[in-house]
């Protein structure tokens, strides 16, 4: 029996000892092992053996297990970990453990030990929340998800300093083609963007809302992401 790292059975029970005194055990969600005698196939091995998008996952699975339909991985989430070993042996996990202090996954895994072509290869998928380092590399933040919206950029009039019945404003507002759109502003910097281009016309770009009211009923509210004046 062969050893992930070529370290030898002894050290690798003496590693894992370790590691468990100082973190504790991490078993993977899912994982998938095969073998392959064609060695040109290795070359979609993902650079640092870690995955953490579904193009990149689709593309390994594709070429390594192509008649097997690919597993829905929420790569927001989860993140998948990639052994490939020489010849044809087909990898194990041994053991896989994370440093309670620094957040890095350890992950030891052995095999047959067969001569020949090909390659062997094991695919693990890991929570993202449980990790932050790999054999210290680390995991990056996982991308946001795209909610529902309407994003909307308005080339108007801006005027600052609002106020209406009830103080159903968010006190600026911007009137482009006869049609008024109120601006909600997230900062400081963007409060005095606007009372310095009170009157002038501007460019705004941001999420439009419906925001519900007693006085004035609905209306329609821009969530400003950027301001930019016109000359």
């Amino acid at each position: 029996m062969s050893l992930h790292k070529t370290f030898t059975l002894a050290a690798i029970l003496f590693v894992g000892i370790a590691n468990l005194s100082s973190g504790q055990d991490l078993k993977p969600t899912n994982s998938w092992s095969g073998v392959h005698n064609d060695s040109a196939l290795a070359d979609k091995m993902p650079t640092g053996g870690l995955i953490f998008d579904g193009k990149s996952f689709k593309t390994v699975w594709k070429a390594w297990m192509a008649d097997e339909k690919i597993p829905d991985v929420d790569f927001n989430k989860d993140f998948v970990y990639v052994l490939k070993i020489k010849g044809p042996n087909r990898p194990s996990l041994f053991l896989s453990t994370v440093n309670q202090k620094s957040g890095d996954l350890s992950v030891y895994a052995s095999s047959t030990k067969k001569g020949g072509p090909g390659f062997g290869f094991l695919l693990l998928q890991f929570p993202r929340n449980k990790v932050k380092s790999v054999s210290g590399r680390k995991i990056p933040r996982a991308p946001k998800r795209k909610t529902e919206g309407v994003t909307v950029t308005v080339v108007g009039k801006l005027t600052h300093g609002v106020m209406a019945i009830g103080g159903e404003t968010t006190g600026t507002t911007i009137k482009a083609n006869n049609i008024v759109f109120e601006l909600q502003l997230k900062d400081e910097k963007q409060r005095k963007l606007a009372d310095t281009n009170n009157g002038k016309m501007v460019e705004v770009s941001g999420q439009l809302t419906l925001k519900r009211g007693v006085e004035r009923g609905n209306r329609w509210i821009v969530v400003v992401r950027s301001i930019s004046p016109q000359k």
